[in-house]
């Protein structure tokens, strides 16, 4: 196998790549990946590093094997390799596979190995990084690769709502609660409908104040307005006119995913957000998609609102390596810090 780093010649290669990847994500696309280049920074003492994107392409016998964009960022103490970047709101990205659903089982574990061994060695001896960190999407089976290379695995989680099925079956499938919920609007009168950009401010404005998103909103904005209407849209909450919640969401092939929005809010003691939640699921379905995806199942704070859903989880990977030496940094820098906070 080989690896080369793709340039804007590669793009609709790229794109080509990823379209037809039945687990890739709209974060993966050429675009999306540019803007988040733009905005990513990561904050190191007094030091902010500039990200630097680095999409690989793998091939053997000309033919391409899989992709993975990666961020490098760099100073004198060191270089740090990320997918996702840091500080862009997002959550997974990764490595994504060509046509690998065609493949033996054990051509694919292999193709698996072969991949991630050869990107350890090009990232390590190429690139000379000292830490890596890859968070896959959904779809990724298969991380031993990684951890025979001396990664620490972890695994991560997400909801996807199966919404091949009548919006009844789905209902009742509800938390009983949720469901009252729901009934309970007849009675308070909010109203969900879709947004504009005039109505992101609001939102990003109510997620800083809770601290549920640390992306500079300029980045936020440029993402939107790229790639609205056909990738991202935005929902909103109300009660006469006036606004209560809103949710961006993402559009991908066959997937509605939540990514921004719903601050926890009430209005006369009822939660919006769950109407907004049900209306976006009957949504998705009415625009013939096969899943909505509640993102991210990690947050403990979060999961009794997640969960009430019925929806089914799906796992990911966090792939963890760090050089020994760096490791010693890392360790002195955690100390430092700890002293700091006391």
């Amino acid at each position: 196998m080989e690896v080369k780093i793709a340039t804007e010649s590669d793009k609709n290669l790229w794109d080509e790549v990823i379209n037809n990847s039945k687990d890739s994500t709209i974060f993966h696309t050429w675009k999306w990946l540019k803007i988040m280049e733009k905005y990513s920074q990561k904050k190191f003492i007094t030091n902010i590093p500039q990200s630097h994107l680095y999409p690989l392409i793998v091939s053997e016998k000309n033919e391409v094997v899989g992709v993975i964009p990666l961020y490098l960022y760099r100073n004198f103490w060191g270089k740090w390799i990320h997918s996702p970047p840091l500080h862009v709101e997002c959550l997974y990205l990764g490595p994504i596979f060509k046509n690998f659903e065609t493949l033996k089982p054990r051509e694919r574990y292999h193709n698996f190995f072969r991949f991630q061994t050869i990107l350890h060695d090009f990232l390590t001896e190429n690139l000379g990084v000292n830490s890596i960190k890859i968070r896959s999407s959904t779809g990724f089976e298969d991380p031993r690769g990684f951890q025979w290379s001396g990664y620490k695995i972890e695994p991560r989680f997400t909801y996807f709502l199966d919404l091949k099925r009548d919006k009844e079956e789905i209902y009742k499938n509800f938390q009983k609660r949720l469901r009252n919920y729901l009934r309970g609007n007849e009675r308070v009168g909010i109203e969900i409908e879709e947004g504009s950009h005039e109505n992101l401010e609001p939102i990003l404005l109510l997620m800083k104040e809770k601290e549920r998103i640390d992306a500079p909103l300029e980045f936020i904005h440029e993402a939107f307005n790229s790639f609205y209407p056909h990738n991202v849209r935005i929902f909103i909450a109300k009660h006469n006119d006036n606004f209560l919640s809103g949710l961006l969401v993402t559009i991908f092939k066959n997937k509605v995913s939540s990514w921004i929005g719903t601050p926890g809010v009430s209005f006369k003691g009822v939660y919006p957000n769950e109407f907004l939640f049900w209306h976006l699921i009957q949504w998705s379905m009415d625009q013939g998609m096969e899943y909505f995806e509640i993102m991210g199942a990690d947050d403990l704070s979060l999961v009794p609102f997640k969960n009430k859903w019925n929806a089914e989880i799906r796992r990911s990977y966090l792939a963890k390596w760090m050089s020994p030496g760096f490791h010693r940094i890392n360790s002195l820098y955690s100390l430092i810090r700890q002293k700091d906070l006391t």
